[in-house]
């Protein structure tokens, strides 16, 4: 029997289809478009893993191409639909007799219906699901491919009061029973169902918010596992003159088993109770051209001597933005080998010096739990990245990184070093 929530959804569903469903004269429907058109050149020499000494750097070329269609029938009632291409320069043949990659070029990246009335919206189809500054729920905007769901999403606003929700169900196809988990490609799995709550109160000095994710992937339990855990915590953010400071937790709960993984504990064949927490904080302080931050994030690791899993997961995070440009830590917590995260950082953003903004970030990282060394430390990485406006609606942006591992990291074999190029357009 399906879960009362995925029932109630199904049902809105059905009725926000039906109810908008019903033909409209073009005279009253407005149209707007909207394009982007982002080549993005790299220069890897130890990017996402330090390299082998008999490995060499590549140099990778990348585009995002997107069309956004918007028909505005009235106030109350728009449809919009975002095709995307995302490819890597040389996935298509020059007389385009197919892909040498098993990865879709195009396809299309949002496309839903939204509602309004008074202070709430809703909106349904496939479209981004975002929460605060994506640390637990966002979009992964700098992969070229991005992150979007398949999703109905309730939103309202009140005074200083903002509220969210979501619902998503996936399946593979049509199937005729309920005996299997979503599928994608290249051999990961994707979640069954998700459901997301967020409420937000804001002042002109203060900020505080809570957030409530419920996701799991009930099939094939007795052949793959499964997962089913909640992950949750408040936020509060605060600005007081020059300075800012934010403190965030979140904890997550549930249960797990996954046959083919590896982590340090119990076996892998065992059904374990998902016990782990995140914690982060920044302190900010403005000097107009200047702004100052140092962040200090930890992130819930196994050990050894643990019976449940203690590994913090962020579910759907967009971890490039935190965690350095080079992308060591960008899949945790299989980066970290389930040993959680400490990500200790000095960030600084240069602005207005003329048209080029800028800015430079220091990391430190180490386990939360020590290696089977009993390592701690990982290395650290410096990012150092600026904007040119070149014209009405085209920037260039540049970007280095540069990633100085320890033995932990690099593990035997590996170089003492990892870097990357950047240029946007």
């Amino acid at each position: 029997m399906r879960r009362p929530y995925d029932l109630l959804a199904a049902i809105a569903l059905a009725a926000t289809i039906f109810g908008i469903a019903r033909p409209v004269p073009a005279e009253d429907i407005r149209w707007e478009f909207s394009a982007q058109v982002r080549p993005r050149l790299e220069i890897r020499d130890g990017y996402r893993r330090p390299l082998m000494r008999d490995e060499g750097p590549v140099l990778l070329l990348s585009q995002r191409t997107r069309l956004g269609i918007r028909c505005i029938v009235n106030p109350q009632v728009t449809a919009f639909v975002q095709f995307q291409d995302a490819r890597t320069w040389g996935d298509e043949g020059s007389q385009a007799w197919g892909t040498r990659s098993s990865v879709a070029l195009l396809d299309t990246y949002r496309a839903f219906i939204e509602l309004r009335w008074r202070h709430w919206s809703l909106r349904c189809g496939r479209q981004e699901l975002t929460c605060e500054e994506e640390r637990i729920m966002g979009s992964s905007d700098w992969l070229q491919q991005a992150r979007a769901h398949d999703a109905i999403c309730l939103q309202w606003q009140r005074g200083h009061w903002t509220g969210q929700t979501a619902w998503a169900h996936n399946e593979s196809g049509q199937p005729l029973t309920s005996d299997y988990s979503i599928y994608i490609e290249n051999g990961n799995w994707d979640y069954k169902s998700l459901a997301m709550w967020w409420i937000s109160h804001q002042t002109r000095r203060w900020k505080e918010s809570f957030f409530l994710l419920y996701d799991h992937d009930w099939e094939m339990r007795d052949m793959l596992g499964y997962t089913s855990r909640f992950s949750f915590g408040p936020r509060f953010e605060s600005a007081l003159e020059r300075f800012g400071l934010r403190l965030e937790a979140h904890w997550q709960l549930g249960r797990l088993k996954r046959s083919t993984w590896y982590y340090p504990g119990p076996s892998i064949a065992d059904t374990l109770d998902v016990n782990a927490f995140m914690v982060a904080s920044s302190v900010t302080y403005d000097l107009g051209a200047v702004k100052l931050g140092l962040w200090y994030d930890y992130l819930s690791g196994n050990r050894s001597d643990s019976s449940a899993y203690r590994a913090f997961d962020a579910p759907y995070p967009s971890n490039h933005e935190f965690y350095g440009w080079a992308d060591y830590f960008e899949d945790i917590p299989n980066d970290t080998r389930q040993r959680g995260l400490q990500d200790l950082a000095l960030k600084i953003t240069i602005r207005n010096i003329g048209p080029v903004s800028g800015q430079c970030d220091l990391h430190y990282f180490w386990f939360a739990q020590p290696d089977e060394k009993r390592d701690k430390a990982l290395g650290m990485e410096i990012d150092i990245g600026a904007t040119f406006p070149l014209m009405k609606s085209v920037a260039l942006s540049a970007g280095y990184a540069h990633v100085v591992p320890t033995e932990a990291l690099k593990r035997e074999g590996r170089r003492d070093r990892g870097e990357l190029v950047l240029f946007d357009a």
